[in-house]
């Protein structure tokens, strides 16, 4: 039985199961995959270590997050070192 672009086939254990008619072109599949690429994680830098750190987040040495809050947290080791 054909529905649409797709054809029904019967399979014992799934029931009735959608298998496409035609094939797709590898242009087509490389277009779709185009968006899939990881971006590098953005750095902000520390003003008070200058070393790196993810933004959004607490400088592990020091603690600093953002102009007038920085946090300790001695379990972790934030802002302790």
């Amino acid at each position: 039985m054909v529905v649409g672009d797709a054809r029904i086939d019967l399979i014992t254990d799934r029931g009735l199961v959608m298998v496409p008619t035609h094939r797709q072109s590898r242009a087509r599949g490389k277009k779709r995959r185009t968006h899939d690429s990881l971006t590098p994680a953005s750095v902000a830098f520390d003003p008070i270590s200058g070393l790196g750190r993810r933004h959004h987040r607490a400088a592990k040495s020091s603690g600093y997050v953002r102009p007038g809050l920085t946090i300790k947290v001695a379990k972790l080791g934030i802002g302790v070192g």
